[in-house]
């Protein structure tokens, strides 16, 4: 389930996330999602992280290191801030996190 998004610039549609869900429900475990995926004109760049996904859609070339750092860089603080970080947290707390 998606439970938090924000868009920049233009909002995506949610199929958006179909290759990234599809390849979910195939993998064996979750870990066997990769961590980058394309469609369309769309590159999914994703963590998983204490039985979290946190996922990244760009639509541009982007290096894909510098988003794995920011992506673990937010994880880190959220981490620091709540002392977990669980999707229960995520939900209870979804205004901080959104900010």
């Amino acid at each position: 389930d998606v439970f938090l998004e924000k868009h920049y610039q233009t909002p995506l549609p949610k199929t958006v996330l179909d290759p990234f869900i599809e390849q979910l429900r195939e993998a064996p475990f979750p870990e066997d999602v990769p961590p980058i995926m394309s469609h369309d004109d769309n590159f999914l760049l994703s963590i998983y992280r204490d039985r979290v996904f946190v996922l990244v859609v760009c639509r541009q070339d982007v290096p894909p290191l510098s988003i794995f750092e920011f992506l673990h860089r937010v994880v880190d603080i959220l981490t620091d801030y709540f002392k977990h970080f669980t999707a229960e947290i995520v939900r209870q707390n979804a205004v901080v996190v959104y900010e």
